[in-house]
């Protein structure tokens, strides 16, 4: 239980780096579904080359200084959408992060404006029912991780709610679905 803890912070923080990485470029036009379309085809546990099958593309190794080992990204031939993969020592998936340029594209996928004030209403521990009340409907899921040694174990999730003007609130959802830390973050 000692491990999860301390990973779960490294995770979220790789998951919000790259998200907001990705986040300074602005987005071409696009179907609602097509920024999750190769998340949505990775599966926790596939193997790597099970993901290269089932997203048809090549990842390429993540060398930034914050990356966790094995973590490999695979993106659309205009590099706009994808999925981030962090691998175990036998090469399966255990954390898998969307990725995306720019964060309007969550907009059409929630259900009401939101703002710093709906996040400073969430408070650590709310259960998910109580986040999904007051923000009037569920966020994306943008990110799942389970333990790396067992590979079955959840560790948490990382849903997202987001505003035409790029504006976002982030929730890391613990492995019992309630709310570990929840941030806002400026549209531009």
């Amino acid at each position: 239980m000692k491990h999860r803890i301390r990973f779960v912070p490294i995770v979220l923080a790789l998951s919000l780096v790259l998200a907001l990485a990705l986040g300074a470029c602005s987005a071409p036009a696009a179907s609602a579904d097509s920024p999750f379309k190769y998340y949505k085809a990775v599966n926790i546990g596939m193997t790597q080359a099970q993901v290269a099958a089932a997203t048809g593309l090549t990842g390429v190794a993540e060398t930034s200084s914050f990356a966790l080992p094995n973590t490999f990204n695979y993106m659309d031939a205009d590099k706009v959408y994808g999925v981030s993969v962090v691998l175990t020592d036998d090469l399966t998936v255990y954390s898998k992060t969307v990725l995306y340029p720019d964060h309007k594209v969550l907009a059409p996928l929630t259900a009401k404006p939101i703002s710093q004030t709906l996040c400073d209403a969430i408070t650590d521990g709310m259960p998910r029912a109580e986040v999904v009340a007051l923000l009037g409907g569920p966020g994306v899921e943008c990110s799942r991780t389970v333990d790396s040694k067992d590979g079955t174990t959840p560790v948490g999730t990382i849903e997202r709610w987001g505003n035409k003007d790029g504006s976002i609130i982030q929730i890391a959802y613990t492995s019992d679905d309630t709310a570990h830390t929840a941030l806002f973050f400026k549209g531009r």
